[in-house]
């Protein structure tokens, strides 16, 4: 009787074409591949920063910036620790960090050129 009805109903739903499977995985494929690229070139950055101010010599600084050597050790050094702890790109202590290397960059290391 009334089972037949729906039991028809129920039949037919589940002998629907099935939908093209979904890409959402893909895109948290690329988004995490992405994530990863910008971590690595920020983390490069940091690095690359530190490095150079390790090896510059404390003369550089005092004619670049009102920051000492130390300063500048300090700031990036925590920087990269920051980085390492937590490898997210955009989390506001990376963005801080890539901030600090970027301004160290572009006042001291350029300025002693």
């Amino acid at each position: 009787m009334g089972s037949s009805r729906t039991g028809g109903a129920h039949r037919a739903f589940l002998q629907r074409p099935r939908i093209a499977p979904c890409y959402c995985a893909r895109v948290f494929e690329i988004q995490g591949v992405l994530s990863l690229v910008l971590s690595v070139v920020l983390f490069a950055i940091k690095a690359f920063a530190l490095v150079d101010c390790v090896a510059r010599k404390p003369g550089a600084f005092a004619s670049a910036s009102q920051v000492s050597k130390n300063g500048w050790l300090v700031i990036l050094g925590l920087a990269v620790l920051a980085h390492l702890v937590s490898w997210n790109p955009l989390g506001i202590l990376n963005l801080l960090g890539t901030l600090a290397a970027l301004v160290y960059l572009a006042q001291v290391r350029s300025k002693s050129f």
